[in-house]
């Protein structure tokens, strides 16, 4: 390692040198460039020299981390290499530099080559629903992989032989897809019932929209034209579980009429107690009040009979009046609170008329008279 940066330092002030003396040619800078090029390769030769003496390096085992690290170095020595081979005039060291990098890059693949060779096949997994998963996503990312090389118009050898290397990946990952399904236990029928109904018609409603983007391709290629086959097999298949399960759907009963006349006739009879009590607090006259009195008791009717009608007991009916209230007494101070804020609200008028004023002083009179008259 010491030697290598001691030849790398000499070769980095050796170029040095040599440009300032390229710059300015002096008899001291070539004495210089000339002391610091033997140096230099001083330097190179005793790097040679340990690099030679050194053993080789023992076999790593073909475990996972000394495969993932050779394929990590190979493709660092790849990139290196592209890089160099962009140099369009490349120098001395620059060609050595190109020599050694495939070198390297040739021990390198070879390595890895025997790595893989080494590696134990996997075993297989068992078909079940995790791996069954896996397969999928593994399949589906080499698709996706493989269009995108596909779409490189005028691919390098790196990316035709990647492009070799995803095919075989993809028609093993294919297999071992189809054999996982295949050994893959079919689902158990699932019971007729609200739930697997709601998700038999939610299934055939997706692969319905599924098929209908794939069908508004115009030009398919030949991916997209196999999944639009398989997808519309998976919707005949699911257009077909969801009619056997809404054959053996029972169907809902049909609710009696009498359920229906019970519910308006209960909300009728509250409505028109609401009006009547709404009347009194308005403090309505009693030629006002009376035929809302006559509606609720329509109402009440109404909804017995409508309890007869659906076999259901009539409620006991049963009109509390609270203790300690007179209830025409109540609605006689009512009156005459109601005649005197009229009053009051027509005298703070400019602009009211004199008729209306003497009405409503007539009927604060009334009312008042009224009110004192009343012996309880």
């Amino acid at each position: 390692k010491k030697l290598k940066i001691e030849a790398s330092m000499a070769q980095v002030a050796l170029k040095k040198a040599e440009k300032q003396l390229a710059a300015h040619d002096t008899p001291e800078l070539q004495a210089q460039v000339a002391e610091l090029r033997t140096a230099a390769e001083a330097a190179q030769k005793a790097l040679a020299d340990a690099q030679a003496a050194a053993p080789a390096p023992a076999p790593k085992p073909a475990g996972d981390e000394a495969l993932k690290k050779a394929k990590i170095d190979a493709a660092m020595l790849k990139a290196q290499l592209r890089k160099l081979e962009k140099i369009e005039t490349p120098d001395d060291d620059q060609q050595a530099e190109l020599a050694r990098v495939r070198q390297q890059l040739e021990a390198a693949e070879k390595a890895l080559a025997d790595l893989e060779s080494q590696t134990p096949a996997p075993a297989a997994k068992p078909a079940g629903d995790e791996a069954l998963k896996k397969a999928k996503i593994d399949a589906a990312m080499l698709k996706a992989q493989l269009r995108k090389l596909e779409k490189i118009e005028n691919p390098d050898d790196d990316q035709q032989a990647e492009l070799v290397r995803l095919r075989q990946q993809l028609e093993a990952a294919e297999k071992a897809l189809a054999s996982l399904e295949s050994q893959a236990p079919a689902p158990a029928a699932k019971p007729a019932g609200d739930e697997a109904l709601k998700k038999a018609k939610i299934d055939a409603a997706m692969l319905k929209a599924q098929l209908r983007k794939l069908e508004k391709i115009e030009n398919p290629d030949d991916d997209q034209q196999a999944e639009l086959a398989r997808v519309r097999q998976q919707l005949e298949a699911a257009e077909r579980a969801l009619a056997s399960l809404e054959s053996q759907a029972p169907t809902l009963a049909a609710k009696p009429a009498g359920d229906e006349a019970l519910k308006k006739a209960k909300v009728e009879l509250a409505m028109k107690r609401a009006e009547l009590k709404k009347a009194e607090k308005a403090g309505a006259d009693e030629a006002a009040l009376q035929p809302l009195r006559d509606a609720l008791v329509a109402a009440e009717q109404a909804l017995h009979a409508a309890e007869a009608a659906s076999d259901k007991p009539a409620p006991e009916l049963v009109r509390r009046e609270r203790p300690g209230v007179d209830e025409t007494l109540k609605a006689l101070k009512t009156e005459v609170a109601f005649a005197r804020a009229d009053l009051r609200k027509l005298e703070r008028d400019d602009n009211a008329a004199s008729e209306a004023l003497e009405q409503a002083r007539t009927r604060l009179a009334e009312a008042e008279r009224q009110l004192a008259e009343y012996q309880p």
